[in-house]
């Protein structure tokens, strides 16, 4: 906690912070993950709880704000 104070407080709404990966992951993903499935690090998830988290949280943000994203994935390589 900084001096006791909440992030909304210190974090008004008019202060513009970038999303970045490191943030999407920290703050986003990992706080669906820790919710729904009770583990702290990605590397613990299999591939049907990575799943089950990205579809929570595309969920949420489609709903409240219109986002879309494809699911990341790595091309296979021939």
């Amino acid at each position: 906690m900084l001096a006791g104070l909440d992030m909304r407080v210190v974090l008004k709404p008019e202060i513009e912070i970038p999303w970045t990966p490191d943030r999407i992951k920290s703050v986003l993903w990992k706080s669906v993950q820790e919710a729904y499935l009770g583990k702290e690090h990605t590397a613990e998830l299999s591939t049907a709880e990575v799943n089950k988290v990205y579809e929570i949280l595309m969920r949420h943000l489609g709903e409240k704000f219109g986002i879309e994203l494809p699911f990341p994935h790595i091309p296979d390589e021939d």
